[in-house]
Formats: C-alpha cells, structure tokens, sequence
C-alpha cells in the first residue's frame, strides 16, 4: 500500500542516521515525486523540494549486505511517521518535586493526558 509524504518529510527520514544503518541500501521500490517516477539519480532523493509530494510504494531496506536481512521500506517509513507524530504530539520536561508528591504529581499528569516516564 503506497505511503505518501511530503518532500521535507521525506528527506528527514531518508536521511535519519538513526533510521538507516550505516551502508543499509534500499531495491525493488517505487517513488513518485509529484505523481511521476523519480529519476534514478541518488541526488534527486536527497534534494526534492519541501513542498513535493512523494509517494513509496513497495521496497527493501537491507541492513546486512552479507546476511541478506532487510525490512519493508513502506513499513520503515510508516513507523519514522509514528514516532514522529508522537515526538511532536508531547513535550517532554524534566522536573524536580517536593518529597512525598510524586502520586498527586503523577494523577495531575495523567489528568491532562500525560504519563510520567520515570
């Protein structure tokens, strides 16, 4: 199932040294920028517009060139956007409290729809 994304998303993730193992490589894909095939020039994915539609559709990411292990390239991305959403959707804070309020810290927290990760 194709996943679309914007230009400036795109080369966040394609980019992401967290997401990509060093030497991981990517086959059998198909990209659209703007609704027409992307030319096979590597320059081209890293420096699309912000504002270009991109559209992935199929793909291997493969993270072992010797072993052969790889992932789903549409499911690499679909997760990135997860995580992202959810990276932008909290603000995480670190905060010092007096002794003996951690619980009604806690509920406040959770009241607004927060959770304390530590």
């Amino acid at each position: 199932m194709t996943v679309k994304i914007s230009g400036k998303d795109f080369k966040q993730w394609y980019c992401d040294d967290t997401g990509w193992q060093k030497d991981a490589y990517h086959e059998d894909e198909t990209i659209k920028i703007n609704g027409r095939p992307r030319s096979f020039e590597l320059d081209e994915l890293q420096t699309v517009s912000d504002s270009a539609e991109i559209s992935l559709r199929g793909g291997r990411i493969y993270t072992d060139c010797y072993a052969g292990k790889s992932v789903s390239m549409e499911g690499a991305l679909r997760q990135w956007l997860k995580q992202k959403s959810h990276e932008e959707a909290f603000e995480r804070i670190l905060v010092e409290i007096p002794k003996g309020t951690r619980e009604g810290f806690s509920d406040h927290v959770e009241a607004i729809g927060g959770r304390v990760l530590a």
